[in-house]
């Protein structure tokens, strides 16, 4: 008996072990077959809004799909092999995980430290900035939603926001006698997000061609636009800050974003704008995409709409179906915002050019779609008529602009070179119609 005992004590911790092993395997395989039906299709077309992904991501969805349930097959298949080169695998396991661990690890430093301006805007969350000592270019504002972070400037320096939060030097309060100020008000195209620096976008383009023009140093242009603001944000912007600089002239120039505003349900599209925008609040980061190496691989899906696009925003399949919604969704509201605009500008002894919005449809993007390209154009004629009504001058920009690939970043949003000409073309429009009031040269 006392012999069994011992061999029975010397058994039991084998046994303990394999059930262990077993334990592990099955979870290891669970996780496999998991994965691949959380991260559907269907996740990342919720995750981004979209009722069709991309190819590319289609691709990768596919890719990682076909990798996780080989893997599983592979493990069946080769499950007495695993079981009998167990501390091999183990070794080879930790080995890899510690060679991933490095890879993050350096993709962070990376990231944090050498890459460009434009990588960390375009791969690190809105929370990680903080851990990379870096400034997000957008704060929450309690009516805005958000707003330009004051004193924001990239790692390479290149870009910049003042104190007040608007993209560009300080701006002197009160206005100094002999200044004519301009302010320009909209979303990315007008915020110029195709161009990395400032001193490029198009507010100093317009400041510097106007200066030559009028032959005078005390003529201010101000970007007070920022990436995501459609004319409900403009018309809140203009009363709660850009009042408070004392412009002599203000400048829409927006569209696109408020053609995103109107995908939503017909229940949902009201003038409060609640169907497309929700309150500021932090999306849920999936698993799968939080390591850095990972992100710096298939880029960062998370952008500012998943902070503040309500979930009723979605583009649905087919040309006709999205057409329809418009159909649904006149641009009523985007029209009494610009009219707004005008009645308080004017109440405030602030002028007011209005713009038809340019875009070009060579890059195949999503403004190239018809439905796009008519919420554009409704815009557009929106804008003319409220002018007409309300006496007040409209340069047709969008005519006048070259839709050459070389002017612009993609299809919405100008480059370097689009934002000289696109100042330029203004400047030429608002001096040509003297409209500074001021002694021209």
């Amino acid at each position: 008996m006392g012999v069994e005992k011992i061999e029975s004590l010397n058994k039991s911790p084998s046994k303990k072990g394999e059930y262990l092993f077993w334990t592990i395997f099955i979870i290891i395989l669970l996780i496999l077959i998991y994965l691949p039906i959380h991260y559907s299709k269907n996740f990342w077309e919720n995750l981004l809004s979209v009722n069709k992904l991309n190819p590319s991501y289609s691709k990768v969805v596919l890719i990682f799909q076909i990798v996780c349930y080989t893997l599983v097959i592979l493990i069946i298949i080769f499950r007495k092999n695993i079981y009998r080169y167990k501390k091999e695998i183990l070794l080879l396991s930790i080995s890899a995980l510690l060679c991933l661990l490095l890879i993050e690890l350096g993709s962070r430093y990376y990231v944090c430290n050498i890459a460009s301006s434009n990588v960390q805007s375009n791969i690190l969350f809105y929370s990680e900035f903080n851990d990379c000592h870096l400034k997000s270019r957008y704060s929450t504002h309690p009516y805005l939603n958000d707003y330009g972070t004051p004193n924001f400037s990239t790692s390479d320096d290149v870009d910049m926001h003042n104190s007040l939060g608007f993209r560009g030097p300080e701006i002197d309060i009160p206005k100094p006698d002999e200044r004519y100020r301009i302010v320009i008000l909209g979303g990315s195209s007008a915020y110029e997000s195709g161009v990395e620096s400032w001193k490029d976008d198009f507010a100093r383009q317009l400041q510097k061609y106007l200066r030559q023009l009028y032959n005078n140093e005390n003529i201010e242009v101000i970007n007070g636009a920022l990436p995501g603001y459609t004319s409900y944000e403009d018309l809140i912007n203009l009363e709660f800050r850009v009042l408070d600089l004392e412009p002599d002239m203000i400048i829409p120039y927006e569209s696109v974003n408020d053609v995103h505003a109107r995908f939503v349900e017909s229940s949902s599209f009201t003038g409060d704008n609640t169907g497309f925008r929700k309150q500021w609040s932090s999306p849920k980061i999936p698993i799968i995409i939080r390591p850095m190496f990972i992100r710096l691989i298939i880029g960062n899906p998370i952008g500012i709409g998943h902070f503040i696009n309500a979930p009723t925003y979605k583009i649905k399949d087919t040309d006709e179906e999205n057409l329809a919604t418009l159909e649904q969704n006149p641009p009523i509201y985007f029209k009494r915002n610009v009219e707004n605009m005008i009645a308080l500008s004017k109440y405030r002894n602030v002028s007011v050019l209005l713009s038809t919005w340019a875009y070009t449809n060579d890059f195949n993007d999503s403004s190239s779609k018809i439905y796009y390209e008519k919420g554009f154009q409704e815009n557009n004629e929106v804008v003319k008529t409220v002018g007409i009504e309300n006496d007040v001058l409209v340069y047709d920009h969008e005519l006048e602009m070259p839709k050459d690939k070389i002017y612009w970043d993609d299809g919405r949003h100008v480059n370097e070179k689009g934002a000289d000409i696109k100042g330029r073309l203004f400047a030429e429009y608002i001096y040509k119609n003297d409209l500074l009031n001021i002694n021209k040269s």
